[in-house]
């Protein structure tokens, strides 16, 4: 495992009703524009938009899943990625429900690492009553890790552990509902048919049994998107 000394921001877009393919139409241009608003070199930013046939989206709980997604990464700090997301309502709230969107800043923790893939599988978690986030992230790491680096089908895993206090702020400077996720679990995938058949032969119990204990599913989302610009 290899903690990232770069801060990360992950943008999730909810899209109105019909506004998706209006949406997906100004991410590229609106990731180069987030991309260029950040300090220094060593920066790096992808958008993403979700399959419209996505057999792994679900949003079991009032939590809805997401339909385009940005990523950011410096080594400028949190604070230079709270400054790039401002006023960011005000460019996209005619295709977006900006309360219902989310904006998480943290740090990545590559278990499994990989050259760019078109393919990202996100699962957006929420931790039990019962663990504080900080225990939640600990048992995360140390435990439930262990199902990511073993699952067949995948290129890359990576853990996207959320900075609950820079998040909250990142999120009041774009006009954002969301921040209160703790972690991203992202699965880099090349074939969507080569990961469904290696699902198919994972013992997806023992998965959901292990989560059980600490996560709380019914207010998680998972969702799958394909890599439209990386710059």
């Amino acid at each position: 495992m290899k903690r990232s000394s770069r801060r990360k921001a992950l943008i999730f877009f909810a899209a109105r009703d019909g506004q998706k393919e209006v949406l997906a139409g100004r991410i590229e241009a609106l990731t180069r524009q987030l991309l260029d608003s950040l300090p220094g070199t060593d920066k790096n930013a992808t958008g993403m938009v979700s399959q419209d046939n996505d057999f792994l989206r679900s949003s079991p709980g009032p939590v809805r899943a997401y339909d385009a997604t940005i990523e950011l990464e410096t080594d400028a700090g949190g604070k230079a990625l709270v400054e790039a997301v401002a006023g960011l309502d005000e460019r996209v709230a005619d295709a977006v429900h900006c309360d219902l969107s989310a904006l998480l800043l943290g740090q990545d923790l590559v278990f499994v690492e990989c050259e760019p893939q078109p393919i990202r599988f996100q699962y957006l978690m929420r931790r039990r009553a019962d663990f504080s986030h900080e225990a939640y992230l600990k048992r995360y790491e140390e435990i439930h890790s262990e199902f990511g680096v073993k699952q067949g089908g995948v290129r890359g895993y990576v853990q996207f552990h959320v900075d609950l206090d820079l998040s909250r702020e990142a999120a009041r400077s774009a006009g954002f509902g969301i921040w209160a996720i703790d972690n991203v679990s992202e699965l880099h995938i090349a074939s969507l048919e080569e990961f469904a058949q290696a699902v198919g032969q994972t013992d997806v119990q023992a998965v959901v049994a292990d989560e059980e204990i600490f996560v709380d599913r019914p207010n998680s989302v998972t969702f799958t998107s394909d890599e439209l610009i990386r710059l």
